[in-house]
């Protein structure tokens, strides 16, 4: 289950093997920047990153520490995205 915070959208995916990465290109308009040996995603639906503000990853109520096109989605995982002043 993905949610976006600040929609109150949540959404069930069915998938194999996919990063939380490319199950949030499935559903929402992305910009995703390089940074160093990862990806950042720096816009959701034109909701975008800046010097106060950023996308922070849950997965199971912890904060991710992976890239997000490297966190491989397991059964039953569920993902909370929020906007979070830095």
């Amino acid at each position: 289950m993905l949610s976006i915070l600040g929609n109150n959208e949540t959404s069930k995916f069915y998938f194999k093997d996919a990063s939380l990465l490319e199950i949030m290109k499935e559903k929402y308009e992305l910009k995703v920047k390089k940074f160093f040996y990862t990806e950042y995603v720096e816009c959701i639906k034109n909701v975008c990153a800046n010097d106060e503000y950023s996308w922070t990853y849950y997965v199971n109520d912890e904060p991710m520490n992976l890239g997000v096109e490297l966190y491989e989605l397991r059964d039953e995982d569920l993902i909370l995205v929020a906007y979070k002043k830095v």
